[in-house]
C-alpha cells in the first residue's frame, strides 16, 4: 500500500464588497446633467487576485464595466429628473470566489435649467435706466437659486445697479442699468446656479444710440400771405438713412403734422396770416429714439394794399 503526498486546500470565505464610495460629497447622490459620477468598489475576503467586476444600472448589466472603478455621465432622460440605481458584484479567479450583488449607489440626475437673457438690442442714451434685462428660467426652479450679472465679463460693474453681485430671485428676475452712448455694443451676461449646483449662462449685446441733434432753419422769417419758404433741417454728424423725419406747423397754438413733409428739406406756401412755428421730429427706426429740432418762427403778414 502506498500513500500520496498531501494536498492542502485552504477554503476562504467568499469575497464581500463591504463598501462602494462615490465622489458626490458636495451634493450627496445628486448631480447635474453633464457631470460624471465615479463609483469605487472595495472588496474584503476571498482569494485575492484576478478580480472581475460586474456593474449594474437599474438591474441591467453594464457592458464592458469590469474594473473596481466605474465612471459614467448619466443623463436626465427627456429633460426630466432621472434616478439611477447602481449595483456591483465581483468574481475572483479561485473557484467559488464570487460575491453577491451589492447596492452601490442611487444617483439622481437633474436637468440643467434653460436660461435666456432678454433685453432690447438697441436703446437710447436717455436720462433714466435705459437698459432693462430679464433672466427667464425654464423650467421654473423648485429649489433655491441665485443669479450673477456681468458686464463685459466683469460682475463688479453691475454691483451698484443690482444692489449686490449675487442674489436670490424669482422666475423672471430683472436688472436695470444706465449706460451712456458709445460706438460699440455693451456685452452683458447672466449666470444662474440652482440648489443642486447646476450652472447655466446666457448673454446679450446692447447698442446704446446717441439721440440725434437736429437744427432747423428757414429761407425767410417774415413773408407776405401766399409767399413761399423752404425749411431745412441739419443733423449733427448723424446717419440720415436710419432716421424718419416729420415736419410740424404750430399755428394758433395747435401743432399739426405737415402730411407730405418727411424730408430734411421742405418747400411750402403759407396762406394763413399770423405766426407759424415750425419744427421737425427725427425718429431712429432701430432704437425708437426721438429728437425734436429747435423751433423756426415765421411771421406771415397780409399782402400790401
Amino acid at each position: 500500500i502506498a500513500y500520496s503526498d498531501t494536498v492542502t486546500v485552504k477554503v476562504d470565505s467568499i469575497p464581500v464588497i463591504d463598501s462602494v464610495t462615490n465622489d458626490l460629497a458636495a451634493a450627496k447622490d445628486t448631480i447635474c446633467e453633464g457631470r460624471y459620477v465615479t463609483l469605487t468598489a472595495h472588496v474584503h475576503g476571498g482569494v485575492r487576485g484576478g478580480e472581475v467586476y460586474t456593474w449594474y444600472r437599474n438591474g441591467a448589466v453594464i457592458p464592458s464595466a469590469h474594473d473596481s472603478i466605474y465612471v459614467e455621465t448619466p443623463e436626465a432622460l427627456n429633460g426630466d429628473v432621472t434616478t439611477y440605481q447602481y449595483a456591483v458584484s465581483v468574481k475572483q479567479t479561485a473557484a467559488g470566489c464570487e460575491s453577491g450583488t451589492t447596492q452601490a449607489a442611487v444617483v439622481t440626475v437633474y436637468p440643467n435649467p434653460v436660461l435666456r437673457l432678454v433685453t432690447d438690442p438697441i436703446v437710447c442714451d436717455t436720462t433714466g435706466m435705459n437698459i432693462v434685462m430679464y433672466a427667464h428660467v425654464n423650467p421654473i426652479p423648485t429649489s433655491p437659486y441665485k443669479f450673477r450679472w456681468f458686464e463685459d465679463n466683469s460682475a463688479d460693474t453691475l454691483r451698484a445697479a443690482a444692489g449686490q453681485v449675487e442674489y436670490f430671485g424669482a422666475h423672471n428676475d430683472s436688472i436695470k442699468v444706465k449706460k451712456p452712448y458709445r460706438d460699440y455694443a455693451y456685452n452683458f451676461a447672466v449666470e444662474m446656479v440652482n440648489g443642486y449646483g447646476c450652472t447655466t449662462r446666457d448673454d446679450a449685446s446692447v447698442l446704446v444710440n446717441d439721440n440725434p441733434v437736429v437744427h432747423a432753419m428757414a429761407t425767410e422769417y417774415n413773408i407776405c400771405q401766399g409767399g413761399v419758404i423752404t425749411l431745412t433741417a441739419n443733423l449733427d454728424d448723424y446717419n440720415a438713412d436710419m432716421l424718419e423725419f416729420h415736419w410740424y406747423d404750430k399755428y394758433n397754438g395747435v401743432a399739426r403734422p405737415i402730411g407730405t413733409a418727411t424730408e430734411l428739406t421742405y418747400t411750402l406756401a403759407l396762406d394763413s396770416v399770423g405766426v407759424h412755428k415750425f419744427y421737425m421730429s427725427a425718429l431712429q427706426r432701430t432704437s425708437l429714439c426721438i429728437a425734436y429740432s429747435d423751433t423756426v418762427t415765421v411771421k406771415v403778414d397780409s399782402i400790401p394794399v
